[in-house]
C-alpha cells in the first residue's frame, strides 16, 4: 500500500460485509462463505483489519496535507485534495 498512487477506503461495517457480501455469494461460493465466516472473517478479525485500513488511511491523508504541493506547469496554484464521505441513514449500505 505505501507504494500505490493512490489508495481509496471504502468502509463497511463487519456485520454487514458478512451479511451483504459473504452470505449471498459475492466473495465465495456459498459452501466456502460458511467456512471463511467461521475460520477468517470473524467480526473480531474484520473490525480489526477494518481499523488498520483506516488508521493507514488518515496517515496517508496526513502525509498529503503536510506535503507542499507543487505549482502546475502550467502557472495555475495547486488545488488542494478534497475528501468524500457518504454516510446512510440505514443500518446497512446500498447493495
Amino acid at each position: 500500500m505505501d507504494e500505490a498512487d493512490e489508495v481509496v477506503l471504502v468502509d463497511l461495517p463487519p456485520g454487514a460485509f458478512c451479511e451483504n457480501r459473504l452470505e449471498r455469494g459475492a466473495i465465495y461460493a456459498q459452501d466456502k462463505a460458511q467456512r471463511a465466516m467461521e475460520n477468517f472473517f470473524t467480526e473480531t478479525n474484520l473490525a480489526a483489519l477494518r481499523e488498520m485500513a483506516m488508521r493507514h488511511t488518515a496517515h496517508e491523508v496526513e502525509d498529503k496535507l503536510h506535503t507542499p504541493h507543487a505549482p502546475d506547469p502550467g502557472g495555475a496554484p495547486a488545488r488542494p485534495e478534497r475528501l468524500l464521505v457518504c454516510l446512510t441513514a440505514g443500518r446497512h449500505p446500498p447493495s
